[in-house]
């Protein structure tokens, strides 16, 4: 709140400080534009809506390219641990690198090099 007054800094700290909690208030059925009227003791103008979902950008393109940011040492180095299983952090998404896949690597190392 940039440039605001104290006392509307204050206004809105109590509100806060003594609002129900978030999961009570879901739980009791308040829409998220209920909470937030609540939550800010202010008009509020609404701008626009907007809404959010979640999906996850990975691919085995994507970890096999950022793979290759670590060597081809590391990379033969998984091989010959048999570290294959590849698990995206975001989604949990499993990918396995296949022989071919460590070979397609390394080769595209080998050619960076040259």
């Amino acid at each position: 709140m940039p440039g605001a007054p104290a006392s509307a800094i204050k206004e809105m700290h109590d509100a806060l400080a003594n609002m129900t909690k978030i999961s009570e208030m879901i739980d009791d059925g308040y829409t998220p534009e209920e909470m937030l009227r609540i939550a800010i003791p202010f008009e509020l103008i609404e701008t626009e809506q907007t809404a959010v979902d979640f999906f996850c950008r990975c691919s085995f393109d994507k970890f096999k390219t950022s793979l290759k940011n670590l060597g081809a040492d590391e990379i033969r180095g998984m091989q010959a641990d048999n570290h294959r299983e590849l698990v995206c952090k975001y989604c949990s998404k499993q990918y396995y690198l296949t022989d071919e896949d460590f070979a397609q690597m390394l080769s595209e190392l080998n050619a960076q090099k040259n």
